[in-house]
C-alpha cells in the first residue's frame, strides 16, 4: 500500500473557507466561516494504520457534538502538536489552553469545542491520528484523557514533537511499511507522555478532589440522557450512588450540576437547530423536547450563552453557510482516509 497524500493552500478564492472547513466534515463542523489568512493550507498523509495532517488558519472555531459522536462510526484518537497560534478546547472536563510546542490529546468519541487562533503567527498544528484498536490494551481505554494537555517544558513533549517533525520529513522517503511501524511507534510514546501528564496534573489536585474519571463517566451519561424528564441532581445521585456533597463538588468547577445540565441542554439545541439539513424545523419543539418547558425564558438564556436568539442563529446558518462548508453529505477527505484505517 503506498501513503496517499492531499495538498491544499489558500489561492485567493473566498469559497476556500468553506473547502477548508470541509475537509473535516463531519468530524468537526461549524456556524462560523474560517478565517484562513495568507497561509492558509492544510496536508494530509495516511498509511494503512495512520493518518497525518498539517493544517494552518487564521482563526477558526471547531465543533465535535454529541449527536456526531453517537452517530459516527470513528473510533480514533488524535495526538496534536501545536506548532503556531493557538488552539483552545472546551470538552467536559473543562477547558484547556495550547500553544506552540505544547501536546494535547483529542478522542474522537468525546465531544469537543475548538477554537483555533492567532498568537504572533497563524495557529498551525501537526497531527497524529491513530485508530483506539491499533494501540495495546493498557492504552486503548484512555476515558477521561479526553484533553489532556502536556505542556512544550513537559517531560517527553519536545520528544514527541521532534519524532512528528521527523516523520513529516521523512513520509515522501520511505516505505508505507515502514511509516506505519514509525507512526505506531510514536503513538505509543505519545500517549505514555500524555498519561504521565495527567498522572502529574492528578498529582498536585487537592485530595478531596473527584477523579477525572468520575467527571467523564457523569458528564456522558448526561449527554446520553438531556430529554429525560427527570434528569437531575437527585436522579444521578440514585444512579451513580454518590452523596449529594461529592457530586456538588464533582460539578463546582462547571458552575454546579443544574447549570451544567442546562447548558448542555442548551448546547444540544444549539447543535440541533444549526445542523445542516435542519433549516425548516421549528425551534420550539426541539426546546421542549430538552425540557425547557418556557419558551420565553428559553429564549433568553440561549441570547445569553450565543449571543443571539434561537430564530437568529437558524437564519444565520441558513444564509452564511453553504452546503460544502460543514453541511455536505460527503465526508471530506480527512474522514474518508481515517475511516480507511479503522
Amino acid at each position: 500500500m503506498m501513503i496517499r497524500s492531499y495538498r491544499w493552500k489558500q489561492a485567493g478564492d473566498q469559497e476556500e473557507a468553506q473547502r477548508w472547513l470541509a475537509t473535516y466534515h463531519p468530524i468537526y463542523v461549524s456556524n462560523k466561516i474560517p478565517l484562513l489568512g495568507p497561509g492558509g493550507s492544510q496536508e494530509i498523509w495516511a498509511g494503512r494504520i495512520f493518518v497525518l495532517s498539517q493544517t494552518s488558519c487564521a482563526h477558526a472555531e471547531l465543533v465535535r457534538g454529541a449527536t456526531a459522536v453517537s452517530g459516527r462510526a470513528l473510533d480514533h484518537f488524535a495526538l496534536q502538536v501545536v506548532m503556531g497560534g493557538f488552539v483552545e478546547m472546551h470538552h467536559h472536563g473543562g477547558t484547556v489552553t495550547a500553544r506552540a510546542g505544547d501536546l494535547l490529546l483529542l478522542d474522537l468519541q468525546a465531544p469537543v469545542r475548538l477554537i483555533r487562533g492567532t498568537d504572533n503567527g497563524p495557529s498551525a498544528d501537526l497531527t497524529l491520528w491513530i485508530p483506539r484498536a491499533s494501540l495495546p490494551a493498557k492504552f486503548a481505554d484512555l476515558t477521561g484523557r479526553h484533553g489532556t494537555l502536556a505542556k512544550a517544558a513537559a517531560p517527553g513533549a519536545s520528544v514527541v514533537s521532534a519524532a512528528l517533525q521527523a516523520m513529516l520529513a521523512q513520509v515522501d522517503l520511505v516505505t508505507a511499511a515502514e511509516m506505519d511501524e514509525i507512526a505506531s511507534g510514536i503513538a505509543l510514546l505519545a500517549v505514555q507522555i500524555l498519561t504521565l501528564a495527567a498522572r502529574r496534573t492528578s498529582a498536585v489536585e487537592p485530595s478531596n478532589s473527584l477523579p477525572l474519571d468520575s467527571f467523564v463517566i457523569i458528564s456522558r451519561y448526561i449527554e446520553n440522557h438531556l430529554a429525560a424528564k427527570d434528569l437531575s441532581a437527585d436522579s444521578l445521585v440514585k444512579t451513580f450512588g454518590l452523596s449529594r456533597a461529592s457530586l456538588y463538588r464533582l460539578f463546582e468547577p462547571t458552575g454546579g450540576v443544574a447549570s451544567y445540565i442546562r447548558a448542555r441542554r442548551l448546547a444540544r439545541v444549539q447543535q440541533e437547530i444549526t445542523a445542516g439539513g435542519f433549516g425548516n424545523r421549528r425551534i420550539a419543539p426541539i426546546a421542549y423536547r430538552y425540557g425547557f418547558r418556557n419558551i420565553p425564558a428559553f429564549n433568553r438564556a440561549f441570547k445569553s450563552t450565543y449571543g443571539q436568539t434561537p430564530r437568529e442563529a437558524l437564519m444565520a446558518t441558513r444564509s452564511s453557510l453553504p452546503s460544502s462548508a460543514g453541511s455536505s453529505h460527503a465526508p471530506g477527505k480527512l474522514v474518508q482516509w481515517l475511516l480507511d484505517i479503522s
